[in-house]
């Protein structure tokens, strides 16, 4: 299950429709192998953690491509990449050392 955590406070924009309308794009570019998870708050601040469960068993290329679609996600502003934490079943997949701030950074330009 993919759990992006959202800090509200780096947003310009932080509509809380941002938990179903990620969930939407999603699906779009991925019909018939994602689940909504839901949401939840998590910390003091809080932090919005949408939840995104992999229904269908996907070769790594896919989880990759998931995870790009994810970061490049600006619908409400480009700012988003630099508020979010992305994890895979507990596995912390973005930002790896290095990447936070650019997507272009984190996957190579010609991939996006």
């Amino acid at each position: 299950m993919y759990a992006i955590k959202i800090d509200p406070s780096r947003l310009e924009n932080p509509d809380l429709d941002i938990r179903y309308r990620l969930f939407d794009y999603l699906n779009e570019l991925y019909p018939d192998v994602l689940q909504d998870g839901g949401y939840d708050y998590e910390g003091d601040q809080p932090l919005l953690v949408v939840c995104v469960k992999v229904f269908k068993e996907l070769p790594g290329l896919r989880h990759e491509a998931i995870l790009k679609s994810i970061v490049v996600f600006d619908e409400f502003g480009s700012d988003f990449k630099d508020a979010i934490e992305v994890f895979y079943d507990g596995q912390l997949l973005y930002p790896l050392a290095g990447q936070q701030g650019d997507a272009a950074d984190a996957f190579g330009a010609a991939d996006l």
